[in-house]
């Protein structure tokens, strides 16, 4: 059905930003569930945050599949909005291709933009995670980030101010980015930004988007591989990482886990997602009564 839909509107590009889980459920309906996923890391919803995003990434790479381009000639695009630190590398494991995310890297990244003034991103470069948007406990777990060439010390410094802002403000900050990708997705327009999940990758980066695609723009003491790395050691500390085609729980999330759903405990493949969510679901209503 979804296909059907998508096949009839022939878009560019397919923009999700709907889960199963909401990221705001702590503040506006706290309970022993939205307890449990703080102390677990918010990656621990990843099964809830991946499931709407494989179908449609699904629905989405069929239609280029077959040809049906949208109106710039092309393959439609797939952005999801939806943890896309940990959910991009999920669904590309499944052979599901998404162009990127919006948000959590964007987001620190407009904060760095403010703290040290630039007119624009062109000279930044911040490797970032969702876990980063609170500061880490350790330190040396701290986001990376360079002006030009220069590694910038003292991040955690530059990035407080920033991170003692309202969550829900933050709205704000993640719509026009997402707006500004879009429409440069739409128009083809070259920007240098950040984003998370490029292509599938863990984590966030700085990006450039130029002519509809997404391309990496590293530092050049930071290879690829090295910023995968860093992003990865982030992912496992915000409760979730990906091992090739199986999802493991970081240790803390894994004992919370145990006693409760002990069948999630030490991860899922992938190609167990939809059992895995609905494990989860369980579990959360359970917890929510």
């Amino acid at each position: 059905m979804l296909y059907d839909v998508l096949r009839e509107l022939r878009p560019d590009g397919v923009f999700l930003c709907a889960s199963r889980q909401s990221p705001w459920e702590r503040t506006t309906d706290p309970s022993p569930w939205t307890e449990f996923v703080q102390h677990a890391g918010y990656g621990v919803t990843v099964p809830l945050q991946a499931q709407f995003a494989l179908a449609v990434g699904r629905a989405v790479d069929r239609l280029g599949a077959r040809g049906e381009s949208g109106g710039r000639g092309r393959a439609p695009w797939f952005v999801n909005a939806c943890l896309p630190d940990i959910v991009n590398p999920l669904i590309t494991a499944l052979d599901v291709p998404v162009l990127c995310g919006i948000g959590n890297v964007a987001i620190l990244a407009a904060f760095l933009q403010a703290a040290t003034g630039a007119p624009d991103q062109k000279e930044l470069k911040l490797l970032a995670h969702h876990y980063h948007l609170h500061a880490p406990h350790d330190p040396a777990e701290e986001a990376l980030a360079w002006q030009g060439e220069t590694a910038l010390p003292e991040v955690g410094a530059l990035l407080a101010a920033g991170r003692r802002v309202e969550r829900r403000e933050l709205n704000q900050v993640t719509g026009l980015g997402a707006a500004t990708l879009i429409t440069d997705l739409l128009t083809g327009a070259e920007r240098a930004t950040h984003l998370p999940g490029p292509a599938g990758l863990p984590g966030g980066y700085p990006v450039l988007v130029r002519d509809g695609e997404v391309s990496l723009r590293l530092p050049a003491e930071l290879d690829r591989e090295a910023a995968i790395a860093a992003n990865r050691r982030a992912s496992a500390l915000d409760g979730a990482v990906l091992d090739g085609k199986h999802l493991t729980f970081s240790p803390a999330a894994s004992a919370a886990l145990r006693p409760l759903a002990p069948e999630l405990a030490d991860g899922f493949g992938v190609d167990r997602l939809d059992t895995a969510c609905e494990q989860l679901a369980g579990l959360r209503a359970r917890l929510r009564t």
